[in-house]
This record gives C-alpha cells, structure tokens and sequence, in this order.
C-alpha cells in the first residue's frame, strides 16, 4: 500500500487536518447527504448533529437523491421537505471526525478553531472513498 493520496493539495500541510476512508460499507447515498449537512460546521458542531441524528433529535435534509425519501415533520422550518436519519453512515462519519481530531492533536492544531470546509465522495464499483478536510475558522 502506497502514500495516501487525497483530492486537493494543501498549500500549508502542518495547517490542515485530514482523515479519509475506502472500502466503505455504508450506502453512497446516506453518507453524501450526512457529510452535505456538516458541511462547513465546526468539529464540535457536527459531531453534536450527528449525535442528535442517531437519538432522532435531528433529520439529515436530502436534497439531490430524494426517489423515495420520506416526508418527516421534523423538516419544517429547514427549507427542505425530504430526509432521513442514516444511523450507519453517521456513526461512520463520527468515527472520521475522531480520526481528524487525532490528527489535530498530533500536529499540535487547536480543535476549537477548526471547520469542515472540504468533503468528497466517489462511488466506484461497490466502494465508496469518503475525505473530510478541515482548515482554522476564518474570523
């Protein structure tokens, strides 16, 4: 197994946090909506959502690939009016937001200052790559 290679290059590495995976068994789908919705949160701020997503106390908005999805009440006030609670793919998104503030630790970066700002998907055969990047907070 070879360097991890990821999607974008970092002009400064040592300011910037990255966690990946692949071979994922979790459904394409379920995940990109999940990560959509963390999409430019803080780390606390989206482990807390995704925590709330597991008890049922928040709903994960589907907004490209709603064939099917549900209608809950639980949408109103959001701007969208499909979405689900994927149990599977946020437990696997929390497990990458652990890995990324180990990562932090390790590099000797504050925590609180972080946000998502980079999240790519790929679905290819039956494997889907996941990469979050995080980069300080702009003030």
């Amino acid at each position: 197994m070879g360097k991890q290679k990821y999607t974008k290059e970092v002009e400064d590495p040592t300011k910037v946090a990255m966690a990946s995976g692949s071979n994922l068994r979790v459904h394409f789908k379920n995940t990109r909506e999940a990560a959509t919705a963390i999409k430019g949160l803080s780390l606390v701020k989206a482990r807390r959502f995704l925590e709330d997503v597991l008890e049922h106390k928040r709903v994960v908005p589907f907004r490209r690939f709603t064939g099917g999805i549900g209608r809950p009440a639980m949408m109103k006030g959001t701007g969208w009016s499909q979405g689900r609670w994927p149990a599977k793919s946020c437990n696997f998104l929390l497990d990458l937001i652990t890995n990324l503030e180990a990562t932090a630790e390790v590099r000797c970066l504050v925590l609180f200052s972080f946000s998502l700002f980079m999240l790519v998907f790929f679905m290819l055969d039956n494997l889907s790559l996941c990469l979050l990047m995080v980069h300080p907070s702009q003030p």
